[in-house]
């Protein structure tokens, strides 16, 4: 089984699901976890693939494979680049994958990039997202109209309304583990220079 098809069985799954555990104890030199509240994404930057978690929608909501995405031009998140999940590959023009998910996509806008911050110039007139309802809930990101895969996301089947508010929670997650990362920073750094002082105190004279 590809590796991609394998992570697609775990969405609807919870976190107290045996096979999931099990995958998350293989995998868990690669992996890094983000939380806010119920909300978790488990992230593998050095295999490119994520998965998003909210118990109260299923357990296992999202899997999203990078391809392209502003966390690979940034070095962060190594690109995915086996075969994603029904065939796709990352190489896969727009009417590609078409054909390999036998759909046309149930809509397609200009995608213009996370809601708390300002998309780069191609996030706002070059990247189109796709999305799928068969054969399941599916968001394709194309840095131009007809090629160039950016994202590959499969989601457990769920509203759009709840779809919206995870991805709120998403953003959240990175933000609140962003803040939690710079007091950790100040506070290494605060008593770095408490140690320093102590180091550099000069010995009282003794008398006599």
């Amino acid at each position: 089984m590809e590796l991609s098809d394998r992570l697609v069985t775990f969405l609807g799954k919870l976190d107290t699901d045996p096979e999931f555990q099990e995958f998350l104890t293989e995998f868990e030199p690669y992996l890094k976890i983000y939380s806010n509240k119920d909300f978790r994404i488990y992230t593998f930057n050095k295999l490119g693939f994520s998965f998003c978690y909210e118990e109260k929608l299923g357990g296992v909501i999202g899997l999203f494979f990078e391809i392209f995405t502003r966390g690979v031009r940034d070095g962060d998140v190594t690109p995915f680049e086996a075969l994603l999940p029904f065939g796709v590959a990352t190489s896969d023009t727009r009417q590609e994958v078409q054909v390999k998910l036998g759909a046309a996509p149930i809509r397609s806008t200009p995608y213009e990039g996370y809601p708390d911050r300002v998309p780069s110039p191609w996030e706002q007139h070059e990247t189109w997202w796709d999305r799928y309802n068969e054969p399941m809930k599916i968001g394709v990101i194309f840095r131009t109209p007809l090629r160039d895969m950016d994202l590959f996301s499969v989601h457990y089947n769920f509203s759009d309304e709840a779809f919206a508010s995870f991805q709120l929670d998403m953003v959240g997650a990175k933000q609140q583990d962003d803040r939690q990362q710079l007091s950790n920073q100040l506070r290494a750094r605060n008593r770095s220079r408490r140690s320093a002082g102590r180091t550099h105190r000069h010995p009282k004279k003794g008398g006599g």
